[in-house]
């Protein structure tokens, strides 16, 4: 797991997070907030997705290489 470099998924999933958790504060008309708590769902989504996809792919590659 040393060469496994999750930085990009949680970069994009931190970001998600606080566009989250800003939502409910009043930094926002009410009308806006409620999207960017959505928005904010969806980036911490596409995060998770990236880090599953980078995880995935670091597995494989590792198996395959044993393999060789």
């Amino acid at each position: 797991m040393k060469d496994l470099n999750l930085n990009i998924p949680l970069s994009i999933f931190s970001v998600g997070a606080v566009l989250f958790l800003l939502a409910p504060s009043k930094l926002f008309i009410t009308s806006i907030s409620h999207e960017v708590f959505m928005s904010g769902l969806m980036i911490e989504l596409i995060g998770i997705t990236a880090g599953l996809v980078v995880f995935y792919r670091y597995k494989i590659t590792e198996k395959y290489m044993k393999d060789i």
